[in-house]
């Protein structure tokens, strides 16, 4: 039922109203990830929140599926309210609320959220002829099944030690990405100096016919080398031998060095991507 609201709202909207985090926790359909709270209005069902404990277990995360002609304080607000009464009981204290429009977001300060971080998508056209190809002094290859697994995640879990989202990956989450349709071994590019892996560029085209580089690390011996330089042209390159006509990332606002570079390579500015945080038992404003 989720999934068939989610799907029919982004069709309709500028975003999906999930991550893919959420898509592939509804999917998977464990009992304690996610909990979905339905909303019914006059006996039909209008809105959802998904949710998932986050990296600790008094945090758990929150994405909201709303139709435009339903997204108000009063729907959010009984959509928030429905989920503290599901989490708190299972320990939660914080919940953490992302938006992928920005439509609800006066809706969410207003109910007691506060600005936590943001997420820029940026993109360009492709090819990438504009932009000079680096010289370089590693090997590039596709993704071995099977016998890169170990090395991806180590290099992975050390470049993104401190990250929200992409840290801590284990053999299963990473599997479980593989197991994706959409996966392609030759897609995630990697790096190699012998058998050192150097980083990676894990591009994934999507059904629209768009590209995207997906994640993006380089280990930290190399980070300050251009490395990531680097692997953004190396995607780039290869999504657009792929017959892909444009490529889009994520990067952190707060990341300004990552932002300068995407703008250097001819990236600009999409939209934004909002995650909020409201402690549970605080009242509304």
């Amino acid at each position: 039922m989720a999934l068939e609201l989610a799907s029919q709202v982004a069709a309709g909207d500028a975003a999906p109203p999930l991550s893919e985090a959420k898509l592939t926790a509804l999917r998977r359909h464990s009992d304690a990830e996610p909990g979905v709270v339905i909303v019914d209005h006059e006996d039909t069902v209008f809105a959802c929140a998904v949710v998932a404990v986050a990296s600790r277990p008094s945090e758990w995360g929150v994405e909201v599926v709303i139709p435009v002609g339903h997204r108000n304080i009063e729907t959010l607000g009984a959509l928030i309210d429905a989920t503290a009464a599901l989490v708190s009981p299972r320990g939660a204290s914080v919940l953490r609320l992302w938006l992928y429009t920005e439509d609800l977001l006066d809706g969410a300060l207003a109910l007691g959220f506060e600005p936590e971080r943001t997420l820029l998508l940026m993109r360009r056209p492709l090819p990438g002829d504009d932009v000079e190809t680096p010289p370089r002094d590693f090997a590039v290859r596709g993704f071995r099944v099977g016998e890169d697994e170990d090395r991806w995640l180590r290099v992975n879990n050390a470049a993104f030690a401190t990250h929200p989202e992409n840290s801590n990956w284990d053999r299963g989450r990473l599997e479980e990405r593989l197991a994706m349709s959409w996966f392609d071994p030759a897609g995630l590019r990697m790096a190699w100096d012998g058998d050192t892996l150097l980083g990676f560029c894990w591009t994934k085209v999507h059904p629209e016919g768009e590209g995207e580089i997906y994640i993006i690390a380089a280990a930290p011996e190399q980070q300050g080398r251009g490395m990531g330089r680097a692997l953004v042209i190396e995607g780039m390159r290869f999504l657009a031998e792929a017959g892909l006509r444009s490529v889009f990332l994520f990067c952190e606002a707060d990341n300004t060095a990552a932002v300068a570079l995407y703008r250097k390579l001819g990236f600009t500015v999409d939209r934004s991507h909002r995650s909020l945080l409201k402690r549970l038992g605080q009242p509304n404003r």
